[in-house]
């Protein structure tokens, strides 16, 4: 993919540690900032990402030298995947100590709105109207 959606896709990516370019922060607060920049250009890509760019392909290295071709949809399936992967990693890590890891499960179905709310309201976001 040549154009700014993969560019961007790559950017995002590595600023995500993803496929390269690893930044140490020394302070949480800096990280955080971080990660959120980093999660809004990843969010703004996908927004704009149609069936067309989706079926692009992307065109990366990995760190191990091996030159890669894939959809946009693979790459970003792979990547949120892959970061499920950690979750799982960091909860654990977690639950071997004194601090009480987050729940895991995302609570996106209906009767699930109860358990939300507060997540909901700290993003601004309203539920949406029964069908």
């Amino acid at each position: 993919m040549t154009g700014d959606l993969g560019k961007g896709l790559l950017r995002a990516m590595a600023r995500n540690a993803l496929l390269a370019n690893h930044r140490l922060h020394a302070a949480c607060a800096r990280l955080d900032a971080a990660q959120e920049a980093a999660d809004c250009r990843l969010l703004a890509l996908v927004e704009r990402a149609d069936e067309r760019a989706l079926a692009a392909p992307v065109r990366y290295t990995r760190p191990s030298g091996v030159a890669c071709i894939n959809p946009l949809s693979a790459v970003l399936l792979h990547a949120f995947l892959h970061d499920v992967h950690h979750r799982g990693q960091v909860h654990d890590m977690l639950s071997q100590t004194e601090v009480a890891p987050p729940q895991l499960d995302e609570f996106v179905l209906s009767e699930d709105a109860a358990l939300r709310v507060e997540e909901m309201a700290a993003l601004g976001l309203a539920e949406p109207e029964p069908a």
